[in-house]
């Protein structure tokens, strides 16, 4: 049987710009991301960055078991922001400086998945979705 929030309360333990996290009493910690003023959610440096600070947060908290990532918009991801990519090709980077600087999403998402709790994205279907 599935916890209701009437018998599961869940209580908001921090903020991030872009990621919210909480707990219910059973353990779950639900991990919304939110990127403001953004139609959509897209992959912003701050996201990564509170990715990682979301992944030391859920390792160090002793009441969590595991946590569900979902999104605070219609839909869960939209991808890379567009714009930004498009500045940085606009630089003519190299090879190395586009490593550079992917590379803290990476490693956040690493983090994430080396935290030692079960991890998972959550995403609400609308009913208007069906198959033809």
């Amino acid at each position: 049987m599935h916890p209701t929030r009437k018998n599961c309360p869940v209580v908001t333990l921090f903020n991030w710009q872009t990621l919210t996290y909480r707990r219910a009493d059973n353990g779950v910690v639900f991990i919304t991301i939110d990127v403001k003023d953004r139609p959509v959610n897209v992959l912003t440096p701050e996201l990564h960055h509170e990715i990682g600070e979301v992944a030391e947060m859920l390792a160090a908290d002793d009441k969590a078991l595991g946590a569900v990532i979902h999104s605070g918009k219609a839909s869960f991801m939209a991808g890379g922001d567009l714009n930004r990519i498009v500045r940085y090709y606009d630089m003519q980077r190299t090879a190395e400086e586009a490593y550079e600087q992917s590379r803290t999403y990476t490693e956040s998402l690493r983090k994430l998945e080396t935290c030692g709790k079960r991890v998972c994205g959550g995403h609400q279907w609308r009913s208007s979705w069906r198959r033809s």
